[in-house]
């Protein structure tokens, strides 16, 4: 079989096991990242669950509708914690449920190996919020200890929301890691860009007194036409920004985990 054949029979085999988790407060979405499922539970990163208030998680699948999926209560979903560690010190959380819709998908292993520099990945997630699962291929470019966590270095395109998908090993398609976060720059800079952007749409759209006319032409209406499009050319050039250096933690601390 040849390497690309290789890949492509892992991302078959493994897709259905990824989950899209989409965070609502008022059905409407407020967070969202990726998960895997293993024997006895859904993993994610713990900063998924813990960064924004919500009242509701929607664990959805690549083969299932945009709105579809598992819906959970913020109750339930604490409940179903089997095990949790916060984003400061190895931050996954495990979830057990038993919910039909979970049976006869794929189940991750977990590797029982050190994951070595220059191993090659295939980083699985929902990035963006897209409703698309997409499937990256890279390398572990280091692997070093910080503080309580085995780090992992990724030569490979990680994004928001990408957070909590698994990293796995190209030819055995064994987890190796977990998302944690991307490599920041470029990606800030674009954030504090679209705040300001964002912040002189909310002035320009609020209500005035009079109005001045230049030429047939409301100058406000105006510079709220031309603040809206950088907006948008803000957003998508945020897109375009992306380094290619992720950052994942190693898949032992959840072995770990399921072994105490």
């Amino acid at each position: 079989m040849t390497e690309s054949g290789l890949f492509t029979d892992v991302v078959e085999r493994a897709r259905s096991g990824v989950a899209h988790l989409v965070l609502e407060k008022d059905r409407h979405r407020v967070g969202s990242g990726s998960a895997f499922l293993i024997e006895g539970g859904v993993v994610t990163a713990d900063h998924v669950l813990s960064k924004v208030a919500y009242d509701t998680l929607r664990i959805r699948f690549s083969d299932q509708g945009t709105e579809d999926g598992i819906r959970l209560d913020v109750t339930t979903v604490n409940n179903s914690v089997s095990f949790r560690s916060p984003e400061q010190e190895l931050d996954f959380a495990i979830l057990k449920l038993s919910e039909p819709e979970l049976e006869r998908r794929y189940r991750f292993t977990i590797s029982d190996k050190p994951p070595l520099v220059g191993t090659q990945v295939i980083v699985f997630g929902y990035p963006y919020n897209s409703h698309v699962l997409t499937s990256h291929v890279g390398y572990v470019s280091a692997a070093y200890s910080e503080e309580t966590a085995e780090v992992l270095q990724l030569d490979a395109s990680v994004n928001p929301s990408n957070s909590g998908g698994p990293v796995v090993n190209a030819t055995t398609g064994e987890v190796i890691g977990y998302v944690t976060r991307a490599q920041t720059g470029l990606l800030r800079d674009f954030d504090n860009l679209i705040a300001a952007l964002e912040s002189n749409v909310t002035a320009l759209s609020a209500p005035v007194g009079a109005s001045i006319s230049i030429g047939g032409l409301d100058p406000r209406q105006a510079f709220l036409v031309t603040m809206n499009a950088l907006g948008q050319l803000a957003l998508n050039m945020r897109r375009s920004a992306n380094v290619g250096i992720g950052y994942a933690f190693s898949a032992k601390h959840i072995q770990d985990a399921r072994t105490r």
